[in-house]
């Protein structure tokens, strides 16, 4: 009887739909599914999260951010003042069956309060470029607080393609709002070796503090 019904259905068997299933997780790992760079901030915190690990995205645009972490196992949290972009987000989360890792909240960022910790967060830069600068800098400030030692910022160059098309705001501009943690920036594309990379975002670790430190010397 359930072979008849999966004919009639049209149902893929177990083993086909295994077969699609994973290779669709293989493809939704590596960075170019998404139209990622490997070099973008974001593809490094890959290496940091494990399976169900709290993950703050600020910004909707494509979802490219969002997917990619949630592929990886992340538990994201996208927050963004366009119904349209999480909407847009949203329906794409569940073509690609990762929707249960996702959850989106509609808000203005000025407003917004992170409500626990996150081992990561992802800076969408165009998402901010309508946010004046000392609003930008209190989010920022909220946003530090809620990541742990060792956690990571991923702030992500607002450009043309892949859904960034405001790029009123350089990401080199939130630079400094870091300055109490390690910045990272990403490498020099090939042939300008020794050239720093203008607005191509940049990884901000949060260290450890003094007390941490000085007890682990002493141990």
């Amino acid at each position: 009887m359930d072979a008849i019904i999966r004919r009639r259905l049209k149902l893929p068997s177990f083993r086909r739909w295994r077969e699609k299933h994973l290779a669709l997780r293989a493809a939704q790992v590596q960075p170019g599914h998404w139209g990622l760079e490997v070099h973008d901030p974001v593809v490094g915190l890959s290496d940091l999260i494990e399976d169900q690990d709290p993950v703050l995205v600020i910004g909707a645009t494509d979802g490219a951010c969002a997917m990619f972490l949630a592929a990886h196992g992340a538990q994201v949290h996208v927050c963004d003042p366009d119904i349209a972009a999480v909407y847009g987000l949203e329906g794409r989360a569940v073509n690609e069956q990762l929707g249960a890792l996702i959850e989106c909240t509609v808000v203005q960022l000025e407003r917004f309060e992170p409500f626990s910790w996150f081992v990561a967060c992802v800076v969408e830069t165009g998402a901010l470029a309508d946010i004046p600068a000392q609003e930008r800098s209190r989010l920022i400030e909220r946003l530090k607080r809620v990541t742990p030692e060792g956690g990571r910022h991923a702030v992500m160059p607002a450009s043309q393609g892949r859904g960034r098309a405001d790029a009123r705001l350089s990401s080199d501009a939130l630079r400094s709002l870091y300055g109490d943690w390690e910045v990272v920036a990403p490498p020099a594309a090939p042939g300008v070796a020794g050239k720093k990379p203008k607005n191509a975002g940049f990884t901000a670790i949060r260290p450890a503090s003094q007390i941490a430190t000085e007890m682990r010397v002493s141990e």
